[in-house]
């Protein structure tokens, strides 16, 4: 199993993270996006990992194959790890406003 975690996903334009599984080989990668998370506080940082190696894991552990499942499996890593550090992973980012506005001027940059 290899997990890779890219830091400077400046594609990422529409979500603060994304987590892709191969398959083959146990090949696992984790993409943060810098232009929406450097915005963000650490916390939001270290949350949106958090989220994502859930993600992961379930991929390698479950063959967990659905990309956007946050299903009663996700949920129960979730919960367990918020109370074991006190954090707040949630399924969805706190912060999707921001998220949609700043997607929004990215694209339009981009088109003009």
């Amino acid at each position: 199993m290899q997990i890779n975690l890219m830091l400077d996903a400046a594609e990422l334009f529409i979500c603060a993270g994304l987590c892709c599984y191969e398959g083959k080989g146990g090949l696992c990668c984790i993409k943060l996006s810098t232009p929406l998370l450097k915005l963000r506080p650490r916390k939001d940082l270290v949350e949106t990992l958090l989220h994502e190696m859930i993600h992961a894991y379930l991929f390698v552990t479950d063959n967990n194959k659905d990309h956007d499942g946050h299903g009663p499996l996700f949920c129960t890593h979730m919960t367990r790890i918020n109370q074991k550090a006190g954090t707040t992973i949630t399924v969805r980012v706190p912060y999707w406003q921001l998220l949609s506005i700043f997607s929004y001027y990215v694209r339009a940059i981009h088109l003009s």
